[in-house]
């Protein structure tokens, strides 16, 4: 079996998953990470002919490799590498050519931890035969969902005192790729934040699906609660690849997205089921180093003065 047949199969299963993931646990109360993961490279197969001679015999030899889960009541998770690489060298008996193809695909990074998501997925294939380009395929793919649910709780106001909460999302990735690169290929980055009780929800996306941006985007939203009240939060990050003849292309959103909430009212406080801080989510902290030079610089700084006083 050819992969195009291979690969749509499998990229109608990955999109069901997805969608089934999404409607499973956008707006349920579950807190965890979801992930789906698949690499899939092709080659043609190739037979030794009556002269000892490698050739090729009209099939392609496919490997798929994938990784999926429901919602793993996690708040960290790290996906181990998912490597794919194929390579054959077969005779072209009439330009009397020894040729190679190749087919790579990569799972690099699918992460979660401290409130930040991570993904980064590459793939590429080629021949260097320029009669058979098609021959090689690969793809990839990486999707990663993180569900939480947050509370507004008392705290010295009066329930169902009004509330604002500042939403700052923030996506860094890159796309890049060159060849005969398939459709619906880059990465979709998704927030959304709704206020079970009002049914008020805000969303955020930011997409690459043209080749060769780097994107660092920031936006904020508000959204009006209630002290009492109880949201839910779903983010995800969503990074395809796949092509075939000589192409090769890279996500990579391994820079971080991450949803920062601030509660901004006097006397309220937001709290969340997987004790994540969301005010400190992305929140730049300085390194252990730096902040040991910072106190004794602070501290040198004090014994001059007070030097300088005697």
């Amino acid at each position: 079996m050819r992969l195009s047949s291979v690969k749509l199969s499998i990229l109608a299963l990955f999109v069901c998953v997805v969608i089934a993931l999404s409607a499973a646990s956008a707006f349920a109360d579950a807190v965890g990470v979801s992930v789906f993961a698949q690499s899939i490279t092709s080659v043609p197969q190739v037979t030794i002919d009556e002269n000892g001679d490698p050739v090729l015999n009209g099939e392609a030899n496919t490997i798929a490799k994938e990784f999926v889960t429901g919602t793993m009541p996690v708040n960290a998770f790290s996906l181990v590498p998912i490597k794919n690489f194929q390579q054959v060298t077969y005779l072209d008996v009439q330009q009397k050519a020894l040729y190679t193809d190749t087919a790579t695909s990569n799972i690099n990074t699918l992460s979660f931890g401290q409130g930040e998501l991570r993904d980064w997925i590459n793939s590429s294939s080629g021949s260097t035969n320029p009669s058979l380009h098609g021959l090689s395929e690969s793809s990839a793919a990486g999707t990663i969902i993180w569900n939480d649910v947050l509370s507004v709780p008392s705290k010295g106001l009066p329930e169902g005192t009004p509330v604002v909460l500042t939403a700052t999302y923030h996506l860094a990735a890159s796309f890049t790729a060159s060849g005969d690169l398939g459709n619906g290929n880059g990465l979709d980055g998704v927030a959304f934040l709704q206020d079970t009780n009002t049914g008020q929800i805000i969303e955020f996306e930011n997409s690459i699906f043209t080749p060769n941006p780097v994107i660092n985007l920031t936006q904020v939203q508000m959204l009006n609660a209630r002290v009492g009240d109880v949201l839910t939060l779903q983010e995800e990050l969503v990074g395809t690849l796949s092509g075939n003849s000589v192409y090769m292309g890279s996500v990579n959103a391994s820079d971080t997205s991450f949803l920062n909430i601030q509660d901004v009212t006097a006397g309220s406080s937001l709290q969340s089921a997987s004790g994540i801080n969301y005010a400190t989510v992305g929140v730049a902290t300085p390194e252990p180093s730096a902040l040991c030079l910072l106190i004794m610089g602070l501290l040198c700084i004090a014994i001059s003065l007070r030097r300088t006083e005697a």
